[in-house]
């Protein structure tokens, strides 16, 4: 075997080489090895089991990942249960055609095709697994839908621009759950891959990968922390603090992340896996890991990472170490929501030369994109004293999510400029006074109808800027009250039909796959919301037919099972 040499910051080493796989003492074996078991690696081993194979995932932590801090949404379409019920008219095509618009080429037709013609059908695989939707239509356009409502218009369907090419529909499935769902949702799938018989490590942290001669996957080195030990306890439980502190949990791993490594370093013991057909790398985007995000995601700076510790790239890493692409590293989604309180939606939003730069109706990982792409990051919400008593009042307990009143209530009041003419407001926020005065008289008129808005907002988002006094609530990208959540969404350059791993050239790397935020995806270009883990659904079903189609080691010349 080949010595380990440090790949991407001690998280991966270079793979180990095995002439003959029969020299080997097997720690472990199955036809497929997932390495992570958030939404895709469960998706990925539940579908292995199904196609009669054994399937064993591996996790570094308790499983979950980012999917258990989701609002557990699954974008779906072409007619789903949930969408019939609710008197919704939807089809693939038309899904499709509004999809086009928002993946702009992150894959092939072909694919984005597959991935619509299949939403009903994987959201009755779902519900075969015992996962819960409801096809209860909220009323209002929102970021998250509060009780009881299930499904709603989860991206821009309904701007003007969409509406031309495809007609408005809800496909936004919320999973039932009391609160956020994200934790729910992962729940009943980990509890339907536990029933089909995948078997699970955890605590169980992959170093390297394992290639034959042939220069073919055949497993994965991992570091296991005993179970049942104090450390793996002390282990478990800090992830456990960190991911329910919500945005807070992000600094609060920041600050432990040297002693749950130090926890692995100490007490983790070699397994050496054997993967007879394949293994499956699920272990999400890399927004989690300092030194990736200060490579690819310069203009994301002063955002807070949106993820669980599990979000380190070491996934992509582990494809990187034996040859495999990456593509659209540099894309993220910021997650710009100002909506709810309705009356935020209905001002105008203005960056640091006072001019207007989106739709303010969009939705909010549109208006991040945009956001990001202004000088210095910096942007302002400008409220008349109408708008700013109405937002109050549509944040009152009851009316709106705790996390969603409670940001806009501490910017409304700890993170804003007051001033009694639009100059004045200006003055205050170091915004030149004819540009910002032009703008909302521009804004005005708008209004009123005098004039069209370039960024062709709805009607119903529209209201006058009148009412003195007037405020300017700061959602710049680095805002301490009101956080600018950014996830990645580069990965593997997979191959769209099988989800394997291609290497530069185009060639494939075999028995490699990589599917959800690991891999480049449908949701690359553009986000919404449900939008990633309906991917991880997609791809994680699509590698294991793909993987289970693939001979078995023992049927390969040259090469022998464990």
């Amino acid at each position: 075997m080949s010595e380990p040499v440090n790949v991407g910051g001690a998280l991966v080493s270079e793979p180990v080489r095995v002439d003959d796989p029969d020299s080997c003492a097997w720690d472990a074996a199955a036809d497929v090895v997932v390495v992570g078991f958030g939404a895709a690696g469960a998706a990925a081993a539940i579908q292995v089991v199904q196609h009669g194979g054994s399937a064993l995932v591996l996790d570094r932590f308790q499983g979950g990942g980012a999917t258990t801090l989701s609002g557990g949404i699954i974008y779906a379409g072409g007619g789903t249960r949930q969408q019939l019920d609710a008197g919704v008219r939807d089809d693939p095509d038309n899904m499709f055609r509004y999809l086009s618009l928002e993946t702009q080429g992150s894959v092939s037709d072909e694919c984005l095709r597959e991935f619509c013609n299949g939403s009903v059908a994987m959201m009755n695989w779902l519900e075969g697994l015992g996962l819960e939707f409801k096809g209860t239509l909220s009323p209002i356009k929102t970021s998250y839908p509060s009780q009881p409502y299930f499904l709603y218009y989860s991206g821009n369907e309904g701007l003007p621009a969409s509406a031309e090419h495809a007609t408005p529909a809800p496909r936004g499935h919320r999973h039932v759950a009391k609160g956020q769902a994200g934790g729910t949702l992962y729940r009943r799938l980990k509890a339907a891959a536990v029933r089909a018989g995948v078997t699970a490590m955890l605590q169980t942290r992959v170093r390297r990968l394992v290639l034959d001669g042939q220069h073919r996957v055949i497993g994965v080195e991992a570091e296991q922390m005993p179970p049942g030990t104090l450390q793996s306890w002390l282990h478990a439980a800090i992830c456990r603090v960190c991911n329910g502190m919500g945005p807070n949990g992000v600094s609060a791993y920041g600050l432990l992340r040297p002693l749950l490594e130090k926890l692995e370093r100490d007490t983790g013991v070699k397994k050496l896996i054997r993967a007879r057909r394949g293994v499956i790398l699920a272990t999400g985007g890399y927004v989690m890991s300092p030194a990736m995000r200060k490579t690819y995601l310069t203009k994301y700076e002063g955002a807070m990472p949106n993820g669980a510790p599990s979000c380190d790239g070491s996934g992509i890493l582990l494809g990187e170490s034996v040859g495999g692409a990456t593509r659209m590293m540099d894309h993220a989604s910021a997650w710009r929501f100002i909506n709810p309180p309705w009356a935020f939606a209905k001002a105008p939003i203005v960056n640091a030369r006072g001019e207007r730069f989106c739709n303010e109706g969009a939705y909010g990982a549109r208006i991040g994109r945009e956001l990001v792409q202004q000088p210095d990051g910096k942007a302002w919400l400008v409220l008349d004293q109408k708008l700013f008593d109405q937002a109050r009042f549509e944040s009152r307990r009851g009316r709106a999510w705790l996390f969603q009143s409670a940001q806009a209530l501490l910017t409304m009041y700890f993170n804003r400029k007051k001033a009694a003419t639009i100059g004045e407001l200006a003055a205050a926020c170091g915004i030149d006074a004819h540009a910002l005065s032009s703008t909302i008289d521009q804004y005005n008129r708008i209004v009123r109808g005098e004039v069209p808005d370039p960024f062709r907002k709805n009607a119903e988002y529209l209201s006058t800027i009148t009412e003195a006094p007037f405020y300017a609530l700061n959602i710049s990208v680095d805002s301490k009250t009101f956080p600018l959540a950014v996830i990645s969404f580069g990965g593997l350059e997979v191959d769209e039909r099988t989800s394997q791993v291609r290497r530069a050239d185009g060639t494939l790397i075999e028995n490699l796959y990589a599917v959800g935020r690991t891999a480049a995806g449908i949701p690359s270009n553009n986000y919404m919301s449900g939008f990633a883990i309906a991917d991880c659904i997609f791809t994680g079903r699509r590698a294991a037919n793909a993987v289970m189609a693939n001979q078995p080691a023992e049927g390969r010349a040259g090469a022998n099972a464990a």
